[in-house]
């Protein structure tokens, strides 16, 4: 089913991974960590953060694989994107992607409440877009994942000066700032000048740093993680 199937939530069907709820985050102060993510946004990187998925792991997951009571997640397939079209593939690259791995209640009870709001794509998945379409990367990145990163103060500044906001921003040359109108404007601007900052792909980094630093043996890292052992990613 679509997006928005629910008539008591037709009118939040746009407010899961559509533009719409941008201004409305960018227009407050959001402060730090989750708080400066948009709206569904919330629960894709929870899943990403408390699981290691990879990026085409997160997309391509579908409710058939998701068993929020057990507390586990089937790693069954990967969604790939070419030239801005997004179809899944029914294996991971290796034997050792296609795993379970552990999902925390937590993110589960976020998928589910997630799910309640926004009903599932076409064929099942978890995260859709709003025209119910499996999620892409690069608009992910450039429209979400860089504006949370400025809104919550891990990418370039902004600040009110006056009746105006000002963004700075590092580049190779050094910092750089300007004047905008609105904060939605600065926050725009930030994310696509400011050089560096975090990437999706490191929550994964993260996740694995936590078992490691959390006492799990290596080698049920890299078997939860889905990397072999003369690989690892």
């Amino acid at each position: 089913m679509r997006c928005g199937r629910r008539e008591g939530h037709r009118r939040r069907r746009c407010t899961g991974f559509g533009r719409s709820r941008e201004d409305t985050c960018a227009g407050s102060d959001s402060g730090q960590g989750r708080a400066g993510l948009a709206g569904a946004a919330e629960e894709f990187v929870a899943l990403a953060g408390g699981t290691g998925l990879r990026w085409g792991e997160c997309v391509g997951l579908r409710w058939e694989s998701v068993d929020v009571a057990a507390g586990t997640i089937r790693v069954e397939r990967v969604a790939v994107e070419v030239n801005g079209h997004v179809s899944p593939k029914p294996y991971p690259r290796s034997r050792a992607g296609r795993r379970v791995v552990p999902l925390p209640s937590m993110v589960g009870h976020l998928l589910e409440a997630y799910r309640e709001l926004y009903g599932t794509g076409q064929a099942g998945e978890v995260f859709i877009n709003e025209a119910g379409t499996p999620l892409r990367r690069t608009l992910f990145r450039a429209r979400i994942w860089r504006p949370s990163l400025v809104r919550a103060g891990l990418l370039g500044w902004v600040g009110q000066e006056g009746d105006k906001f000002r963004g700075s921003w590092p580049t190779p040359a050094g910092d750089e700032t300007e004047l905008f109108k609105t904060r939605a404007q600065a926050v725009k601007a930030v994310s696509r000048r400011a050089d560096g900052g975090l990437r999706f792909h490191d929550l994964r980094h993260s996740y694995a740093s936590w078992l490691i630093t959390s006492g799990v043996p290596v080698p049920d890292v890299q078997r939860v993680m889905g990397a072999s052992g003369r690989r690892r990613r």
